[in-house]
């Protein structure tokens, strides 16, 4: 489903290149049903999940897409995919 309302924007700045985890605000899991949606973006370009990243089961986005120090990292917590 496509991401359409009441979304949490999430910004980080790239440190530690070796830090390939970054928080959600809850624990979000593709296994299960929700209307709730994730997108990562790095410098601005969507990752693709299981190529770029994966999400855990303690509430992190696992970013596995290489990293250089002071890239930008938003994620996007969408709340509905009912359009």
């Amino acid at each position: 489903m496509i991401p359409f309302e009441g979304y949490k924007r999430l910004e980080f700045t790239v440190y530690d290149t070796q830090n390939n985890f970054f928080s959600l605000s809850e624990v979000y899991s593709l296994s299960s049903l929700s209307s709730k949606a994730v997108l990562v973006y790095q410098n601005g370009v969507q990752l693709i999940h299981n190529k770029d990243y994966t999400f855990n089961t303690d509430g992190f986005v696992v970013i596995t897409a290489t990293k250089v120090k002071d890239d930008l990292i938003e994620i996007y917590e969408f709340e509905n995919t009912d359009g």
